[in-house]
Formats: structure tokens, sequence, C-alpha cells
């Protein structure tokens, strides 16, 4: 993999590639924290940038609206889609920067799925591709390595399930085995 760097999505994206292709780099993930601009006339002018300084895009990062405190006491309870007072309206905004995702021509979305809790009862957010072409990457705090190894016989208690753009994401909160 080539070494490459994050941009910003802005309503006039030229100047980011630029900068791309003046610093010596050919790739980059494109950082879009701002649904409004997520629309195919910003698709086309990433395009057109892409192809004129060329560029080639590793990653959309779709990021998220609403609170965010990005620290050890509030951060649990407000980044990403774990918790669940903002989790609808963010899986929305992602449901959207797939669809930006695709449009641009990223191989893969990005984003930061929150705090995974570290006690008995763990909340999973599972990624379910359906044929749209792209791959998906999470960053996902500072949560230890031992929540990723956890036992597979782990019983799910409740299961919420939302497509959109041949996306499902479930999200479920799991119980260990009695």
């Amino acid at each position: 993999m080539e070494l490459g760097v994050i941009i910003n999505l802005m309503e006039h994206p030229e100047e980011e590639f630029r900068k791309v292709n003046e610093f010596g780099f050919r790739t980059c993930q494109v950082n879009g924290w701002n649904q409004d601009l997520f629309t195919e006339e910003i698709a086309n002018r990433v395009i057109a940038s892409c192809q004129k300084y060329r560029v080639q895009i590793t990653s959309f990062w779709c990021g998220w609206e609403g609170p965010a405190q990005w620290n050890f006491t509030e951060g649990p309870l407000t980044l990403g889609l774990v918790p669940p007072a903002f989790r609808h309206e963010r899986l929305k905004m992602l449901m959207k920067g797939v669809d930006f995702a695709v449009s641009i021509g990223a191989p893969s979305l990005t984003t930061h799925v929150g705090f995974i809790p570290e006690n008995q009862t763990i909340l999973s957010i599972k990624i379910f591709w359906l044929p749209c072409g792209i791959s998906y990457a999470i960053a996902a705090g500072k949560t230890y390595g031992f929540f990723l190894k956890r036992d597979r016989r782990l019983r799910l208690r409740c299961c919420a399930l939302l497509k959109v753009s041949g996306l499902i994401i479930s999200v479920s909160t799991w119980i260990p085995p009695t």
C-alpha cells in the first residue's frame, strides 16, 4: 500500500487535491463530516480533481454529526455508533456516506464506531456488505484487543437491522452464555 494523506471534503475540493499532488502523494483518504456535502455535484468535482491531479482515493472517511467529546469520560457516551441516543441518525448519515463513497469511486468507507464497552454486556456492531463494491473499515477508540477475541458462543439479546443503499448494519447487544 502506498503512503497517502487525509484531506477534508469541501464544497470546492480541487484545492485539497492540488495540495496532495504538490506534496508528492498519489493517494489520499477523503474525510467527510458534513452530510450536506454528499451531493452528486461535489462527487463530480472530486472525480474531476482526482483525474486532474492524478490522485487515487483509498477510502472515504465518513464522520457523523451530533455531540462528540473526544475524551475518556464523555467519549464513550457521545462518540460513534455505539451510544444508543445517537445511533439511528448516525447510521442514516453513514448510509449517505456509503452512497457518496461509491459515487466517487472510493474502494472503502471508514468511520469511528465509538468506544466498544469492555464489560459483560457487550455492544457489537456488525457490518454486512451487500454488493455495492466497497469494503468497510472501522476505528474503535481505545478498545482492548480481547474484545475482538471474545467467545463465539455469546448469545444475542437484541438485534436491529437497518438496510439502505446495499448496506446492512446489525447493532446487537450480547450477553455471555449461562
